[in-house]
């Protein structure tokens, strides 16, 4: 029997004639969303590595046997504060996994029959164990367009807040707080999730959810300088340029540049002092 085993292990072929396949990656929830591996997952509900069509290798999703989820309801309030069907149907335009076995769809209300406005566009919260579908917002201000695909990335902020970060390559760059909605309000309105907010149309101050915000170009005139230069200022040229931060330190683009400013060491208050008599500093700051 020995000798048997001894015979068949020096008949294998060794591991660098043999044809090794390497397993496809897969799902991994082992680390947090911003270390994924690459080529990794993070949720598949009835994955298979096949397509309808055969082809293997090629992640899809299993078909079910039954319905679960629900996007018919059409009802929206519009900007005269009026609860209506508007018709049609929502088409889903992408949609992305937010942890929790939830999804957020993005959605556009194609061919409405009693609505003449802007596009309506709509966020969901699906979960995909319950089946349980949550209308999160209906706007007629975020352009939505069904020849754009959306696609989006999610992320974690401050520990619980699921953010999402989406483009359409339409649109500007755009994100969303699942849970503040109530940053993206226009000026005056209040947000209800439980009190029909949730479909009212014209609530929604669109520029807040564009990813590199429109900011006000700042105006700072110029007044004087100093003799001395200012406070422990060293003699140069100085140029000034500034850039806004928000509440988390998310600096924007820096503005334009001032025009040159020269701080020098002389003296200026002799009424018979001529300006090219002004003879500046030989050395100090750059």
């Amino acid at each position: 029997m020995a000798k048997k085993q001894e015979q068949q292990s020096v008949s294998q072929p060794s591991i660098k004639g043999m044809d090794i396949e390497q397993p496809m990656k897969g799902m991994v929830q082992d680390m947090s969303p911003q270390s994924q591996p690459n080529g990794t997952y993070r949720f598949a509900l009835n994955g298979v590595n096949n397509t309808e069509e055969g082809q293997q290798g090629y992640l899809s999703n299993e078909e079910g046997n039954f319905p679960c989820l629900n996007i018919s309801s059409t009802s929206i309030i519009d900007a005269n504060g009026t609860l209506m069907n508007a018709g049609g149907k929502w088409n889903v335009i992408g949609s992305v996994y937010i942890g929790d076995d939830s999804v957020l769809i993005f959605a556009i209300l194609n061919n409405p029959t009693n609505y003449s406005g802007p596009t309506l566009s709509r966020l969901y919260e699906f979960n995909t164990s319950t089946c349980q579908t949550k209308v999160l917002l209906t706007s007629d201000c975020l352009a939505f367009d069904i020849a754009y695909q959306i696609q989006a990335i999610y992320r974690i902020r401050k520990g619980c807040e699921r953010n999402v970060y989406f483009t359409d390559n339409l649109n500007e760059a755009r994100q969303v707080n699942i849970d503040a909605l109530d940053n993206y309000l226009a000026s005056g309105f209040t947000y209800d999730l439980n009190n029909q907010d949730n479909i009212r149309i014209d609530i929604w101050d669109c520029r807040s959810f564009r990813l590199f915000p429109l900011v006000q170009m700042p105006d700072i005139n110029y007044i004087a300088t100093d003799d001395s230069g200012g406070v422990r200022v060293a003699p140069g040229t100085y140029q000034i340029c500034i850039r806004y931060l928000d509440e988390d330190l998310n600096p924007s683009r820096f503005f334009d540049i001032t025009n040159p400013i020269p701080i020098y060491r002389d003296d200026t208050q002799d009424a018979s002092l001529l300006f090219d008599d002004i003879e500046g500093t030989a050395s100090g700051g750059t």
